[in-house]
């Protein structure tokens, strides 16, 4: 059985693989549970290392309702951007379609939502990246830190499952530790410290050298960090050639759905720009794209395919 934290984080990962395996053996599609709600581009930061902008379309209103009604009380509408607190209609929809479906925010927490808005929010995600004010304003384009900050700290008290994560790149990686301090001390509430592996070029491009390190670093992490550190990354780093030999089962449950309201079969396949629905599984975007937790739910769903065993 999937722990209670793996659960939580990976959007009922385990439930999904059961159904997917009693689906294909039925000969019908499964549901989808995890929709994936790229709601804008916009952003009200200006990250030096980021894509997004201050201008471009949002979400239509009626769209994001369809999705909200698709998704129904077993799907999990996780919202993300750009940043979804710029798009002025998103908090009244969230708290009009409470009990109706299931909703996960990612925000930069630069405005904290209402907290009738949070009482309907089950897991909220937010990058900080940095533990210095200084170094963390220079990256993010404003004089932003301390009040995110403060805003992280209130909204872990309000929801309960809140998420800080750390973009590790080759520039970064050797403050991992020194981060895992700051937030223990910062955000005694959080339930989690997560850390994602850069899977881009050029100079932050993570060497075995710094992959070492944050596995080292790794061992100062709380309970509930550890197991997701653990079951997101590996020491090779994030590259999974074996993807391109067997389906991405994972797709069979999930969508993006970006501003326009166009649809991808995952959000790595919509961040690394391949057309939709791109090809899972077959795509040289899939090998960077995924990682230790998704690779081992797809070897677990093909190998119970291939065996006919059922999944426990």
């Amino acid at each position: 059985m999937e722990s209670k934290v793996g659960n939580i984080f990976w959007d009922r990962i385990h439930a999904r693989a059961v159904e997917t395996v009693a689906a294909i053996r039925e000969g019908r599609t499964p549901n989808i549970i995890r929709f994936a709600v790229h709601m804008t581009s916009r952003c009200n930061m200006k990250c030096r290392y980021c894509r997004e902008t201050r201008t471009g379309p949002i979400m239509e209103r009626e769209v994001f309702c369809q999705l909200c009604q698709q998704a129904g009380k077993n799907g999990i509408i996780h919202i993300t951007g750009g940043e979804p607190m710029v798009v002025p209609y998103l908090e009244d929809e969230i708290i009009a379609h409470r009990g109706l479906t299931n909703f996960a925010l990612n925000s930069n927490l630069l405005v904290l939502p209402r907290e009738k808005t949070m009482e309907c929010i089950f897991r909220m995600k937010t990058s900080l990246d940095d533990y210095d004010g200084d170094r963390w304003n220079n990256l993010v384009g404003g004089n932003f830190f301390e009040k995110v900050v403060g805003n992280i700290r209130r909204a872990s008290e309000a929801v309960p499952h809140i998420y800080v994560s750390y973009t590790a790149t080759h520039l970064n990686a050797h403050r991992f530790k020194d981060f895992i301090r700051f937030c223990r001390a910062k955000f005694p509430h959080l339930f989690a410290v997560t850390c994602s592996f850069f899977k881009g070029a050029g100079e932050m491009c993570l060497q075995q050298h710094d992959i070492d390190i944050l596995f080292e670093a790794a061992e100062e992490l709380d309970d509930n960090s550890k197991e997701l550190f653990v079951q997101t990354h590996t020491h090779q780093g994030n590259n999974f050639p074996e993807n391109l030999q067997i389906p991405c089962y994972l797709s069979m449950t999930e969508r993006l759905y970006d501003e326009n309201g166009q649809q991808f079969y995952c959000s790595h396949l919509f961040r690394d720009m391949v057309t939709a629905p791109g090809n899972p599984g077959h795509d040289p975007h899939c090998v960077t794209g995924c990682n230790a937790r998704f690779r081992n739910y797809n070897l677990k769903v093909h190998e119970a395919l291939q065996s006919g065993k059922d999944i426990t």
